[in-house]
């Protein structure tokens, strides 16, 4: 997989996503709830809620498959999904 570029505003996002407080914090039952409800609604055999911090994709939540916490940021489909403005739904099920 080619590794993407960095966003134009990729500054802008990186302080967005650090102003939430949100990077390495714990399980949260709020977080898994949806993912359990996307996995049902999709019929996927996973769901995750992730960020894209500076080198790596960090897994909130999962349903389904076990993913690592951390991704690295060129191995990461998500890393390339935050470059368009368009959500994809791929069924890997």
């Amino acid at each position: 997989m080619k590794s993407p570029t960095p966003p134009s505003n990729e500054a802008l996002r990186l302080d967005a996503l650090r102003h939430l407080n949100i990077l390495d914090t714990s399980k949260e039952e709020r977080f898994d709830r949806l993912t359990r409800l996307a996995q049902q609604m999709f019929a996927t055999k996973f769901a995750l809620i992730s960020f894209i911090d500076t080198n790596r994709q960090w897994v909130k939540s999962c349903s389904g498959d076990e993913w690592s916490e951390t991704i690295p940021r060129d191995l990461s489909f998500c890393g390339h999904t935050i470059f368009n403005g368009l959500c994809c739904l791929n069924r890997w099920n």
